[in-house]
């Protein structure tokens, strides 16, 4: 009976640890959650006094060489966003797939393969946030680093502290124009999805700006963490110019017609001259709604397709 006893108070014990272990993560945890969702509030409220003198290009390019849909079986796709874009003055190599391979060349210089693109003279890199699908891969993720294609030995932009032990990264917090018509927008923060909610709620992501002459802006999106609104908002608030047109990620998942609307309308008021949606975070069944709210202007993002701006210089 006594033996009994006491391993019984034991395994209480035992539980009454284990529970209290739990709660107190838990609390913790949804502190930090609480302390991350202010700083989203408190920086939406942040307005821009006066905006930022931006030049323009005339020329536009938007060429994806990592994303889940391709042209062909030629190309490797995958969960993960790359582009390649070029204007007037400037290459610009944005964010890196999934460009982790146990052997070369690894899926995203296979890809410039296949598209003849020599991409070692870029000059630029941009990284719009530490999400495994925007870095290279989630070996780099876990080190807080990133992966390059070979050759290429331009500066990385980035949002948060990520290093590599051979190539130069800067931290971008602020707004910059880093070539003649194309800016960084500026870090927002987000509100990190599960799993990352979990050990970082607070997020931030930049995207990139090109000022397409006697047109307007382009906004280039990795992930869309911020949200479509809060992009196009910050990015005319800081450059006093309209956004005509938004290109990439915009997170919406599965979500339905009527959950898409208030984003259609928003940027319906702009008269967009371009519109993409990356496949590797929205469904089908999304782009096929945006598709059909902006007939003209959308344009289907996939690994070999080019994409101009519609009317400027090609």
């Amino acid at each position: 009976m006594t033996k009994r006893t006491s391993k019984g108070r034991r395994k209480y014990v035992f539980l009454k640890v284990v529970l209290s272990v739990v709660v107190l993560m838990a609390a913790v945890s949804g502190a930090r959650i609480g302390l991350a969702l202010r700083q989203v509030k408190q920086h939406s409220q942040i307005s821009q006094a006066s905006p930022v003198p931006l030049a323009s290009t005339s020329h536009l390019m938007i060429m994806p060489v990592f994303e889940s849909w391709a042209k062909s079986d030629a190309f490797r796709s995958g969960h993960g966003v790359s582009y390649v874009v070029e204007t007037d003055h400037t290459t610009i190599l944005l964010d890196l797939g999934n460009n982790e391979a146990r052997t070369l060349p690894s899926p995203l210089e296979h890809n410039l393969a296949e598209l003849e693109r020599d991409i070692s003279p870029a000059d630029i890199v941009v990284i719009t946030h530490n999400h495994p699908d925007h870095v290279g891969g989630n070996a780099s993720w876990r080190k807080g680093s990133f992966v390059l294609p070979a050759g290429v030995s331009a500066p990385v932009y980035t949002p948060v502290d990520l290093r590599h032990p051979s190539h130069e990264s800067v931290l971008v917090t602020e707004s910059r124009e880093i070539a003649p018509g194309v800016a960084l927008l500026g870090r927002l923060p987000y509100l990190n999805p599960f799993p990352f909610l979990l050990w970082d709620p607070l997020g931030w992501e930049q995207s990139l700006v090109v000022n397409v002459e006697g047109k307007g802006l382009v906004v280039i999106i990795g992930c869309g963490h911020p949200s479509l609104q809060s992009i196009v908002l910050a990015a005319e608030a800081q450059f006093g110019i309209p956004v005509a047109g938004v290109f990439g990620g915009l997170h919406y998942g599965l979500a339905s017609e009527q959950e898409l609307q208030p984003d259609i309308d928003f940027l319906s008021l702009r008269n967009p001259q371009l519109v993409g949606l990356s496949p590797h975070d929205s469904s089908g069944a999304v782009l096929q709604i945006y598709a059909a709210a902006f007939p003209e202007a959308y344009r289907y993002i996939t690994i070999g397709w080019p994409v101009f701006f519609p009317g400027a210089k090609e």
